[in-house]
């Protein structure tokens, strides 16, 4: 081979290996490379991005070193390293070669914990040896699958907690339609009066439950549109409740709207309706007969405060504190032994936090309660 030749085949070489380095770089995945001593002697743009550190801050440095760097505690063990590093350097781990292992490492640029897969394999160049480490980062898949397997969770136990509310009601007119179809003659009219009561009960407890199901199962699929405008708060309080009764009719209710006639909020009217009556009608489950229930409002700067307040036997503190956990639904006895559910104190919840607003419940020694929620006077 002449001079030219020779000269001619350098700059192939040469060419070839800019071209590599520049495939290498263009891969999203982490490509790290280092020779039998540990040193790096290739790290790509994607290793820049995953791992938070530039080329030049990583390039001619121990693998050990800057692997030291990006585990997070408490596997950062330099010996641990060293011992791990070594088995692949000197061929003591084998099986460690071409294995997807999951781990994390703490990115350096941002300090974020970041989720990835990893394969170490060996390349054999010209008499001696490279190790190529390939990463992938699965942060994002790893928080969809977490998203996945909680809201499935959650889905599993709420419908499961629906079954169980769904067999009261039904078990109450399978009974008494069973015992009234074949004991209608034999029995006194106080008793039909008395089951046609509970059943009529049942079925308006019910409705109740498998109204808000439905309403719930919409929101969660975007099929309730959300319109909000400026409403007058008074009128909206008073149209809500217009079709309110109370389940027992030995309850008389006397409800007051203490708000000022012009106080306005921005929200959805369909949604602020759903939440005022599910307030109420919680409120009705927990009061005393003869007791009041009142709407107050109070304006600040930014936004106004709607408490729904009543009297009676109260809830409990360590009862109030789970009351809006969506990831389960409760039952409660109320003032008249009424079971009920928080399935509607859990759709005001999301439809409170729809207008980028806050709920919650307060407790007043165990005599009363306020729900509470936050709106918006004009839009955010």
């Amino acid at each position: 081979m002449n001079f030219n030749e020779a000269n001619k085949t350098e700059e192939v070489l040469k060419d070839s290996e800019a071209t590599f380095k520049e495939i290498i770089n263009q891969i999203n995945d982490v490509i790290i490379v280092f020779d039998e001593q540990g040193k790096i002697i290739i790290w790509n743009r994607g290793a820049e991005k995953i791992c938070g550190l530039k080329a030049d801050e990583a390039l001619n440095k121990s693998i050990i070193d800057i692997q030291l760097r990006l585990t997070p505690p408490p596997y950062n063990d330099r010996s641990l390293i060293e011992k791990a590093i070594k088995g692949i350097l000197t061929y003591e781990t084998p099986e460690r070669f071409n294995q997807i292992i999951d781990s994390e490492i703490i990115s350096q640029d941002s300090g974020k914990l970041r989720n990835i897969q990893s394969m170490v394999f060996p390349i054999k160049l010209n008499g001696y040896y490279l190790f190529c480490t390939v990463i992938r980062d699965t942060t994002e898949i790893k928080r969809y699958e977490k998203e996945l397997l909680r809201v499935s969770a959650e889905k599993d136990k709420f419908y499961s907690m629906i079954a169980q509310y769904l067999y009261t009601p039904f078990n109450v007119f399978n009974n008494f339609s069973k015992l009234m179809a074949e004991e209608l003659d034999n029995l006194p009219i106080r008793e039909i009066q008395k089951m046609a009561g509970m059943m009529s009960k049942s079925a308006s407890n019910l409705y109740s439950l498998l109204d808000n199901l439905l309403q719930w199962t919409k929101l969660n699929q975007g099929k309730i549109p959300f319109e909000p405008q400026k409403l007058n708060l008074k009128k909206i309080c008073q149209d809500a409740i217009s079709i309110l009764k109370p389940d027992d009719n030995s309850k008389e209710f006397k409800i007051s709207h203490l708000i000022e006639d012009d106080t306005d909020v921005f929200a959805d009217s369909y949604m602020l309706k759903t939440i005022i009556r599910n307030l109420v009608s919680c409120a009705m489950k927990f009061s005393n007969g003869d007791r009041n229930i009142d709407i107050l409002a109070r304006e600040t700067p930014s936004e106004v405060i709607i408490s729904v307040c009543n009297y009676g036997i109260g809830i409990s503190p360590d009862y109030l504190k789970n009351l809006l956990d969506n990831s389960q639904i409760h039952s409660a006895i109320g003032a008249a032994e009424e079971k009920g559910t928080t399935l509607g104190l859990l759709l005001c919840k999301e439809f409170v936090e729809k207008h980028d607003g806050k709920i919650w419940i307060e407790d007043g020694n165990g005599l009363s309660n306020e729900y509470k929620f936050t709106l918006p006077m004009v839009p955010r």
